[in-house]
């Protein structure tokens, strides 16, 4: 049964559980999307307004690169499918499996044997006692010697073994050339080892190790699922600032058009126009930077939804969602209970008291004497066919029984003593490890609340800077038709709105950033987005 729950192809199911529905949840735990009448995930409208113009000015290449357009929720499902960080994580579960099945093979019998021919040659000679001479001898022996040794729950320790003779020669009678034994022996303790042995100790051990593997691969799932979100977001920034540049470029160059043309009819000075080229320049530096910032991006979300960068690489990734800020309630003590409760820290923290707590067990059973009941029953045969012999066993009519007791008692035990000591303030340390682990992961979460908290007001405040800038630029322009205004304060505000516009886009991205840095640190960050992981898989029994 044990190896069906680790099997790797089930391990690799449970990674790539289906993303579910996620209308039926709370829209607080669903930040990036609305569930409509239907209840099917919606993504809302994009509405970042002066983002919306088609990017002009764009290079073609000689080669059209592949695209791949794909939603947030996609790009999750190619990284739980080919992240290579998943995939080599995946195998901890597989081993700890593994190791599990080494510790229950304590339990298995084994079975031995022996399996000798012997000759015996004795020379001939005088009774000293009766001065009667006696000839030489020459005797053959086959013994026979099987056994059964195994170990039950209860560290009762039991063997069954038969032991069979046949002899040949000139002075062994006919009738006693076959003889043998069987035994059943059990060793039973009674103090160490009797509630808890090395082999039970191994096998609790290596079950918390299984349950260990499992979160430590949940711990990785949602590193990934962070950083894919992370990078996503940053993806689809770096785009739209490559538009934001185009456009602050086709600004530019359509402000350098019409200052010529003031400039051929007279009505403007010269000193205008090298300005306006001035601002054309740095504005095509700028997108320069843009695009190279927004391929670095897009490697970087190839290395996390594909296991072959080489075979993606000339792919262009084109999000198909938007940075619009979703509505978010947020509630630091909420968010206590669910980090308290979900964290993988804390739940391996937890699990390595539980193993510390059969390793405690265990050496404190060691300080105990060993004083094991012994018991055997058997019986013994002689005959003159192997046949018979058997037969004889079956009568039992020559049995043999013990019992007793054997023990072992180290003088003050110190060792076994020393060893509890320091296992016991080893837990200790873990408890104050936890209480630390806690706290901290209340403050991180803490923390993120009021990061979120701060980057979704900058953001609105962002939004209303770039729409002054936006009427500054508009006001400005026609002040400057009307010869009212000089190209240099046009120019000027021309940069502060490009400037606005980035920095929106920059609070959007750290928005979200800050909301998927909070739900990672509250744990909720595989459900909100809809993976479902059977934990009945964690339990090795």
């Amino acid at each position: 049964m044990i190896m069906h729950c680790l099997k790797f192809s089930f391990i690799t199911t449970l990674v790539l559980a289906c993303l579910t529905n996620l209308s039926a949840q709370d829209q607080s735990s669903q930040p990036y999307t609305t569930p409509d009448s239907s209840g099917a995930r919606v993504v809302e409208p994009v509405v970042l307004g002066v983002f919306d113009e088609s990017p002009t000015g764009s290079p073609a290449s000689a080669n059209e690169p592949q695209m791949l357009e794909m939603s947030l929720e996609e790009a999750i499902e190619m990284a739980l499918m080919n992240n290579l960080d998943l995939q080599i994580q995946k195998f901890n579960p597989l081993i700890e499996g593994f190791r599990l099945e080494d510790a229950l093979a304590g339990w298995i019998p084994s079975l031995r044997g022996q399996l000798t021919k012997r000759d015996d040659s004795n020379p001939g000679g005088i009774n000293p006692q009766t001065n009667e001479p006696f000839p030489s001898n020459q005797t053959q022996s086959t013994f026979i010697r099987p056994s059964l040794q195994g170990l039950l729950p209860m560290g009762t320790a039991y063997t069954i073994s038969f032991d069979t003779i046949e002899r040949s020669g000139a002075f062994i009678p006919a009738e006693r050339r076959f003889t043998g034994s069987w035994t059943a022996q059990v060793t039973q303790p009674l103090l160490r080892g009797l509630l808890i042995d090395e082999t039970r100790r191994f096998m609790r051990v290596s079950r918390k190790n299984v349950e260990l593997s499992y979160t430590q691969l949940e711990q990785t799932m949602m590193q990934i699922l962070r950083d894919v979100e992370v990078a996503y977001f940053d993806l689809i920034a770096s785009k739209e600032n490559v538009k934001v540049q185009e456009m602050a470029l086709e600004l530019g160059l359509q402000t350098l058009r019409e200052n010529r043309k003031r400039v051929e009819v007279g009505v403007m000075a010269p000193l205008d126009e090298t300005e306006a080229e001035a601002q054309v320049a740095t504005s095509r530096a700028s997108l320069i930077q843009a695009r190279q910032e927004l391929r670095s991006r897009q490697n970087n979300i190839k290395r996390l939804i594909s296991d072959d960068f080489a075979s993606i690489y000339e792919t262009d990734v084109i999000p198909s969602d938007n940075l619009v800020p979703p509505e978010f309630d947020f509630d630091v003590y909420a968010s206590w209970s669910h980090g308290l409760v979900k964290r993988p820290e804390l739940v391996q923290a937890r699990l390595q008291l539980e193993r510390q707590d059969v390793i405690i067990k265990f050496q404190r059973n060691q300080r105990f004497p060993q004083v094991d009941l012994i018991a055997s029953y058997g019986a013994n045969g002689v005959d003159s066919s192997y046949g018979n012999l058997w037969t004889d066993f079956s009568r039992r009519n020559d049995p043999s029984t013990s019992f007793g007791l054997q023990f072992q008692f180290p003088i003050y035990n110190q060792a076994a003593r020393s060893r509890h000591r320091a296992a016991k303030a080893e837990k200790e340390m873990m408890i104050v490890q936890l209480k630390n682990l806690e706290q901290q992961i209340q403050a991180e979460i803490a923390q993120n609340v009021d990061l979120a908290r701060s980057a979704r007001e900058q953001l609105a405040a962002q939004a209303e800077a770039r729409r002054f800038a936006e009427k500054a630029l508009e006001v400005e322009q026609v002040k400057l038709a009307n010869g009212k205004s000089t190209s240099f304060v046009v120019l000027r505000l021309q940069r502060d709105l490009t400037q606005r516009r980035a920095d929106e886009i920059a609070a959007m991205v750290n928005y979200r950033r800050a909301l998927t840095s909070l739900s990672f640190s509250e744990g909720t960050i595989i459900e909100r987005n809809g993976i479902l992981i059977d934990s009945t898989q964690r339990d090795p029994d």
